[in-house]
């Protein structure tokens, strides 16, 4: 299944919810219903925020690209959000008015936000094949920064291989706890400390 293919049957999807929530637009503004929509596209720039800089407005006949003039370039000539079906509406980065939304549901809504879990839920074929790719690319990761790791170093040094690690295989380790010998057995969930690791880590 190609992208397009991907995002042409997620919208089919939505349609059924703007049916569904007797709604003509849905307002996508998180992060990871962009990701999900977009098949796949890296939408965060401040990945602490549930919210992307840019977001999608669709009806049942369109998808719409709702973003500044800032973020349209990179977004047309790295995601090619174009190829796959998307129109743009694009403003002065300073603008705040947005492009009418007829009868709207927003992904801010809990409900509506539940709804489009439930359709993140069910992962397609395609999405299957990068779900196997990222945990292939995280065992790696996590190799090659354990394999690396000396006694003497701290565990932010240790940490700090691991995210380069994630990094350079285009993932982002937004977890990242470690611990060494005595703090092991000690916590759960082991913060990072400049603790340095002398047998086990």
């Amino acid at each position: 299944m190609s992208r397009l293919q991907e995002v042409e049957r997620k919208h089919e999807k939505l349609r059924h919810l703007l049916d569904e929530r007797d709604a003509d637009t849905l307002w996508i503004r998180r992060t990871t219903n962009l990701t999900w929509i977009t098949a796949g596209t890296e939408v965060a720039i401040d990945v602490t925020n549930s919210t992307a800089p840019y977001s999608i407005m669709i009806t049942r006949d369109k998808r719409t690209i709702i973003a500044d003039n800032i973020e349209t370039p990179r977004i047309r000539k790295e995601d090619k959000l174009d190829d796959l079906g998307f129109e743009f509406a694009v403003s002065s980065w300073y603008a705040t008015k947005l492009p009418e939304m007829p009868n709207p549901i927003s992904d801010l809504d809990d409900a509506v936000e539940g709804e489009m879990q439930k359709l993140r839920w069910i992962l397609d074929d395609d999405e299957q094949v990068r779900y196997r790719a990222l945990g292939f690319d995280t065992a790696a990761a996590l190799e090659e920064a354990t394999r690396a790791a000396k006694p003497g170093d701290s565990e932010w040094e240790i940490a700090a291989r691991l995210d380069a690690a994630c990094r350079r295989r285009a993932g982002l380790a937004i977890v990242n706890l470690i611990a060494s010998d005595d703090r092991i057995p000690s916590f759960r969930h082991p913060y990072i400390t400049d603790k340095p690791f002398e047998k086990y880590v």
